[in-house]
């Protein structure tokens, strides 16, 4: 078995794009790192999503475009901003290419205005992951799913981009300014 390679996380946010102030914040790197999408409950941020990516700032526009255009499932925001478990319970839109056409731009003045209360229930975060390499950055990233799935988590991708490698094992270390996701407290071994 090799080192622990340990990963800190120099976490920034919380980020908000439903205020001109927060749209004026949000600057996200063109570096790679690890993002999350979360929803502030109870003084507590819930993990919603989490992401890697070789570039943050182009990575989190793509999401964006794909939410505010009929590419990603939309949730009743009530339900969304209480911190629920995405099912199709909640599920108010499911994209798909017959949907797109038919039902997001059939219905467009109703599910353009959801996928922006969407957008504007969550808070993000991201951290910079500097030197690391793309292995490590997609460990770093299936060990904060890992957790949040552990955590029991709103999680809309359960869905981990690498298992556990006894070959390369990392220890991620998180650290946030002030306002942090608890599920996120002590450090992650994966």
């Amino acid at each position: 078995m090799k080192d622990v390679t340990t990963v800190t996380l120099d976490w920034k946010g919380p980020f908000s794009l439903d205020t001109a102030d927060g749209r004026g914040d949000f600057k996200p790197p063109n570096e790679q790192g690890v993002y999350l999408w979360t929803i502030p409950k109870d003084g507590d941020f819930k993990i919603a999503y989490v992401g890697e990516a070789k570039d943050l700032a182009a990575r989190l526009y793509q999401h964006f475009h794909f939410l505010l255009g009929g590419g990603y499932e939309l949730y009743a925001t009530k339900s969304l901003r209480a911190g629920v478990k995405p099912t199709d319970a909640i599920c108010e839109y499911k994209p798909g290419q017959t949907q797109l056409f038919q039902d997001f731009v059939g219905d467009f003045e109703w599910l353009s205005q959801l996928a922006l209360r969407n957008l504007h229930s969550y808070r993000f975060f991201w951290a910079k992951m500097g030197d690391h390499d793309d292995r490590t950055r997609l460990l770093a990233e299936s060990a904060l799913i890992e957790r949040a799935i552990d955590q029991e988590q709103p999680l809309q991708n359960e869905r981990v981009s690498r298992r556990p490698n006894s070959e390369h094992p990392i220890r991620v270390v998180s650290k946030f300014d002030e306002l942090a996701p608890s599920a996120l407290a002590g450090p992650l071994k994966y």
